[in-house]
């Protein structure tokens, strides 16, 4: 999870210029999919990638904390 963390800060700028208020699924450090609907994403993103660690988050103008359960 770390490093799909650190992919979307890195993407951050570009993220914002091409998915601004969309929710995005980073998978091995690349944006795999997005959606407006944040469930909708879900479910795509446990069909694709079941069992997988995949950073979903929504792109806003400015990337904020990422909170983890621990």
């Amino acid at each position: 999870m770390l490093c799909e963390i650190e992919s979307f800060k890195l993407m951050h700028k570009q993220l914002v210029q091409d998915c601004l208020g969309l929710y995005v699924a980073i998978f091995q450090g690349k944006l795999v999919d997005h959606d407006n609907d944040p469930v909708v994403l879900l479910q795509r993103i446990k069909q694709q990638y079941p069992d997988q660690v995949v950073l979903r988050r929504k792109v806003e103008k400015q990337p904020g904390p990422i909170v983890r359960k621990m």
